[in-house]
């Protein structure tokens, strides 16, 4: 179980991290195209991370003893897994969150449709009280 929650969580949290990168560099795309440009970014180096572990479980599944192979099952399992569900599950999960409550993104941006604030029925009261003269009115003669 933690096999799958500590591959899953550290991809997730690097692709996360390029997202609110890229959610800077690049203002004028949309949510879908950042997620999608992330993934991309970061996906070789998912592969040479989860392909040299798994390469290496496999080692332990076909050559290990009865004792290691139950083990090396499970990490392969917990490996493919991880990177399944950061990648493809992660990111879409995001996507309808942002689209069923959306709010300001990195740039400070609302997103995916967002609705404009409404407008407080009560006005809040102003700063300065009433009987003070504005800054900008002229000042009586002396």
């Amino acid at each position: 179980m933690l096999t799958v929650v500590g591959y899953s969580l550290n991809d997730t949290i690097i692709i996360f991290d390029r997202v609110r990168e890229n959610l800077r560099k690049f203002r004028r795309q949309n949510l879908y195209e950042i997620l999608n440009l992330s993934i991309n970014e970061t996906l070789p180096r998912s592969v040479l991370t989860h392909g040299t572990t798994i390469a290496t479980t496999l080692a332990l599944l076909l050559l290990a003893g009865e004792v290691i192979r139950p083990f090396a099952w499970v990490m392969s399992f917990g490996i493919f897994t991880g990177t399944f569900s950061s990648i493809y599950i992660a990111a879409p999960v995001l996507l309808w969150i942002e689209k069923r409550w959306p709010g300001e993104d990195a740039r400070g941006a609302r997103t995916l449709g967002a609705r404009a604030p409404a407008t407080p029925a009560i006005s809040a009261p102003s700063a300065t009280p009433p009987s003070a003269p504005s800054p900008r009115a002229p000042q009586p003669a002396r």
